[in-house]
């Protein structure tokens, strides 16, 4: 273990050997492991049993549900059409350039770096085959095939249909499908032919755009005293059961013919439904199966590719219900006629919440899908996001603590062998974002949380602390700090913002989008306008009236006053990179640097930087009940600071004399004048700016070896 610490901590590591060795203390494989698997009360061990086994049931998949549906007459969406469209040569080049070399190739073998390294040299004959393929509409046999991967969702890893199949495709069938990609999507979006309740698969949507317009929808109802239905559905299977000809027949309703068609309709051979999993085509593909599903819907609906949402805001309980109950018939409905299927585990039935802050109970009309009364349930976790019915967003927050607990528990189990640059990593790659989804949206103010009296409910500020208490906890695991340490000390010297800071952070760079027309389309609420003074109207927006200190917290009421606050510079910054540059500069400190130096005594260097370790001073100060005095054992009767350790205490005469004697040739490399006490304590403890890296190195590892010669920090 502490062999491979080093080789991180040796920066002739390259990235490739780093990262490998990295998920190797994270135990994070790449290759899948599947367990004995459990079939007909048998045990599969045997990898090509297995492997046969998978692919019989991956295939058994890929059939429509079966019922008497058939094709309706064509009506089409648009006047506009499709038919063909031109390919360069420097587009082909473009989608090569940019080829992940780290992806997986397909079964011909030819990998992506090897369509790299040929380059343009590959771009005319790739022009001509394409061509052909679009002029002739077949599609070749080899690109048809994948080799699939079985990849685990969730529960018992023994049970064959807790996994999905993802296709790792030719890397020229997929250069082909970017083309393809490019200008259907390009022509789907321009003629405004996908709904904008759809966020999957959508550049610049995300669930994160998707829950925060749900979220504020029922924080305004909130606000007004009304309550929201919220009704969530399972498509089954969805990408495995799109079938072929309600494709081709919805393609064609939405102006999609002639060349293009013709490659779409390609022979299937014995595939009839589904589109692949990993392929670049197929997620559009869905998105235009699924479209009309929205069609008739009274109210409101939201998609997430196959995860759909239906939420009514109630002003009447009874024209509530009898409008969503339409809308579950309609989807029923829309189900049989294509052949797909919601929720049809009668054990896994659709589920809503009822969002309510009424003291009074109100009686809601049971809802029915599939002919099974839809679960009502107090939480549903939803693109990630755990709702609950009060929006205390407690379950989701409680949930995310644990699990950034048991990474930092991976920290401080490997903190004596990996270098404090790599504990930073995992904490930022694999922790901190389990803190960071969605934390916009439960984001609590500070200046809130100061507050005396106010509505919003106690546990949720509870939770804010209980947030930044994780991190603090992190803060020490990565630095080896003592607990009781100063957080503002401790996240300056690591180069930390805190959470509120993040928090905040992410409240307004989300509002510029939103500002500057970065988001989708129904982001754009509430209506936003500037306010007016006696000289006319002014660079500010109008604050957002709220009732409640509740909705006065939530995503709009308060990133508006924020926003407002941060002046016009900066909130006409030219683009999204230089806000986000400028804004961090106001809550994130430089880090203050170790000089990449690997040794486990880092972490007294820690300590001595925010003033918190074994010398009595520091404890004093604390009030550690063994230490009743400041005042050093020595002779000199002083009491035992940072100074008072590292350069006058008698006890430690002979590690000085070979501390300085590493310090004093470099101090007279730069300067001939006498260092006082203070700076040379500064010196010892962080390096100079103005130093050569080397030489920054040497110091600090010698103060690290004076410290464990000393075998003070060791008494402990």
């Amino acid at each position: 273990m502490k062999n491979l610490g080093s080789k991180l901590a040796d920066p002739t590591t390259g990235q490739k050997s780093y990262w490998k060795i990295l998920n190797k203390f994270l135990n994070k494989c790449k290759i899948p492991k599947i367990p004995p698997l459990l079939v007909d009360d048998k045990y599969i061990t045997n990898c090509k049993e297995k492997a046969s086994i998978f692919n019989d049931f991956f295939s058994s998949q890929c059939t429509p549900f079966a019922n008497d549906s058939v094709l309706p007459d064509i009506c089409f969406h648009t006047d506009r059409r499709i038919s063909n469209f031109q390919i360069s040569l420097a587009e082909i080049n473009a989608i090569i350039t940019g080829l992940n070399v780290k992806k997986a190739h397909g079964p011909d073998l030819i990998s992506a770096n090897m369509v790299k390294l040929c380059g343009q040299h590959l771009c005319v004959p790739l022009k001509i085959i394409f061509e052909n393929i679009l002029e002739t509409g077949i599609f070749p046999d080899q690109w048809k095939e994948a080799n699939v991967t079985p990849v685990h969702k969730k529960n018992d890893k023994q049970i064959i249909s807790n996994y999905r199949p993802i296709s790792l495709l030719p890397i020229l069938a997929k250069v082909f499908e970017r083309i393809i990609f490019k200008n259907l999507y390009n022509y789907l979006t321009q003629n405004n032919l996908i709904t904008e309740n759809q966020s999957g698969f959508r550049p610049g949507d995300s669930c994160t755009n998707q829950l925060l317009s749900l979220v504020h929808e029922i924080h305004e109802s909130f606000h007004y005293g009304l309550e929201v239905r919220s009704i969530y559905l399972d498509m089954s299977k969805a990408f495995d059961k799109v079938w072929h000809e309600g494709l081709i027949f919805k393609l064609k309703q939405n102006g999609i013919e002639g060349k293009l068609l013709n490659g779409m309709e390609s022979n299937w051979g014995d595939i009839r439904a589904g589109v692949p999993q990993g392929s670049v085509l197929g997620p559009l593909l869905f998105l235009i199966y699924i479209n009309d599903l929205e069609e008739g819907i009274l109210s409101h609906v939201k998609f997430f590719a196959d995860d759909t949402s239906l939420f009514s805001i109630i002003k009447d309980p009874m024209v509530s219900a009898h409008e969503l109950q339409q809308d579950l018939n309609s989807i029923s409905e829309w189900a049989r006629q294509w052949k797909m299927s919601f929720n049809p585990d009668p054990t896994k039935q659709a589920e809503e919440i009822l969002f309510s802050h009424k003291i009074i109970r109100v009686d809601h009309p049971p809802l029915h899908f599939n002919n099974i009364e839809v679960k009502r349930v107090t939480d549903h976790k939803h693109l990630g996001l755990t709702l609950d019915s009060k929006l205390s967003f407690v379950k989701h927050i409680t949930e995310k603590i644990g699990n950034a607990r048991k990474g930092i528990g991976i920290i401080k189990h490997l903190s004596n062998y990996l270098p404090l640059k790599t504990r930073d990593q995992i904490f930022k790659m694999h922790i901190r974002p389990h803190l960071d989804y969605c934390d916009m949206i439960y984001h609590v103010p500070v200046k809130t949380r100061e507050m005396s009296n106010f509505d919003c409910s106690r546990t949720l500020q509870y939770l804010m602390k209980l947030l930044e208490s994780t991190q603090y906890q992190a803060a020490l695991a990565v630095s080896g700090a003592w607990k009781g340490t100063s957080r503002e000390k401790i996240y300056e010297e690591l180069g930390w913002e805190s959470l509120d800071h993040r928090r905040t952070f992410r409240r307004l760079t989300q509002f510029y989008k939103i500002m500057n027309g970065l988001t989708p389309g129904y982001l754009k609420i509430p209506a936003l306008s500037l306010r007016s003074h006696l000289f006319g109207l002014s660079n500010d927006l109008k604050n957002i009236p709220s009732k409640t200190q509740r909705y006065k917290n939530s995503f709009f009421p308060d990133t508006v006053s924020l926003w407002n606050d941060l002046g016009p510079e900066l909130r006409g910054s030219e683009s999204l990179a230089v806000f986000k540059r400028n804004l961090l500069k106001l809550y994130r400190l430089p880090k203050k640097s170790l000089f990449n130096i690997y040794d486990d005594g880092t972490k007294w260097i820690f300590q001595l930087r925010v003033g918190l370790s074994p010398l009595r001073s520091h404890k004093r100060a604390h009030k550690f009940e063994d230490t009743p005095s400041a005042i050093c054992n020595c002779r000199l009767q002083t009491a035992e600071t940072t100074c008072h350790f590292l350069i006058n205490c008698p006890f430690f005469v002979n590690p000085r004399k070979v501390l300085f004697a590493t310090i004093n040739p470099i101090l007279l490399k730069y300067t001939t004048r006498f260092v006082e006490d203070n700076s040379l304590v500064k010196l010892l403890l962080y390096g100079d700016e103005k130093f050569k890296l080397e030489d920054n190195q040497n110091i600090l590892k010698a103060t690290i070896e004076f410290i464990r010669d000393s075998a003070r920090f060791s008494q402990m």
